[in-house]
């Protein structure tokens, strides 16, 4: 019999309040080492100023470099953000179990769509 089932997850957003922003990862990860240490330096990382030849949006050219201290908290949401995807990661595997082998085949007649409204 078909039915639909909508799971929404707070993961990785980050929690509301004071202070630097970062995600909370469930307990069981909280001590979980991350080998991405830090967060990816793209050439768009830490961009300031504009050249003629690389010319910014006026957002940009107005922001001042990220700070020492930015950029340890940058890391640190990062890897907060890597944390909390692994309890998403627990939930998948325990949908794809929960509909898996079974003499209804539930798993091979069933759409699992993914999507995301941050990229993340």
């Amino acid at each position: 019999k078909p039915f639909f089932a909508f799971i929404s997850l707070k993961a990785p957003h980050i929690q509301d309040g004071n202070g630097f922003p970062t995600a909370i990862p469930a307990p069981w990860y909280t001590d979980t080492i991350i080998k991405e240490m830090m967060a990816p330096r793209t050439p768009n990382y830490n961009t300031t100023g504009s050249t003629s030849q690389n010319p910014k949006h006026w957002l940009i050219r107005q922001q001042t470099p990220i700070t020492q201290l930015e950029e340890v908290k940058i890391d640190d949401l990062y890897i907060s953000r890597l944390k909390s995807l692994l309890s998403v990661d627990d939930l998948i595997e325990e949908l794809i179990t929960t509909l898996g082998p079974t003499d209804l085949n539930i798993l091979d007649n069933t759409y699992i769509i993914f999507t995301s409204d941050n990229g993340y």
